[in-house]
């Protein structure tokens, strides 16, 4: 009998949710399986831009939005949110925004597909503070 490759002896972590690989349910791809139990695809990973969770959370942190504080409601966006920011083609445009502290939040509207989402999001969490470690 042959071991599994490592990374299928891991279960992979998402959302807080714990997926593991089931040998029984198997495809000829596992590790294609794992993707689509996540909600991704393996163009989705091979097109995704590399470090743009930096700008995704800067962009957020412009809006006023603490992770922590984002109600249950809006975490399968913000999941999406995140996808759309991977793929997104106004790279340049985000990032020169982002080099300007001074500029408003309700600036990125022009370009930012998420832009409509975090205004939401900081309206909802508003006031509200991040807990203490």
């Amino acid at each position: 009998m042959t071991e599994d490759p490592l990374w299928v002896q891991h279960p992979v972590l998402r959302g807080g949710r714990e997926l593991a690989f089931d040998p029984e349910t198997a495809t000829a791809d596992p590790l294609a399986a794992c993707l689509a139990e996540i909600g991704l695809s393996a163009s989705d990973v091979a097109t995704a831009r590399a470090r743009s969770e930096r700008e995704h959370e800067a962009m957020m942190r412009r809006f006023g939005i603490h992770r922590r504080l984002v109600p249950r409601a809006f975490l399968g966006a913000l999941r999406d949110a995140e996808r759309v920011c991977a793929h997104c083609l106004a790279v340049r445009r985000c990032r020169r925004f982002l080099a300007h502290p001074d500029a408003p939040a309700v600036g990125a509207r022009a370009f930012c597909p998420n832009a409509a989402l975090f205004a939401q999001i900081a309206t909802v969490t508003e006031g509200m503070r991040p807990p203490v470690p």
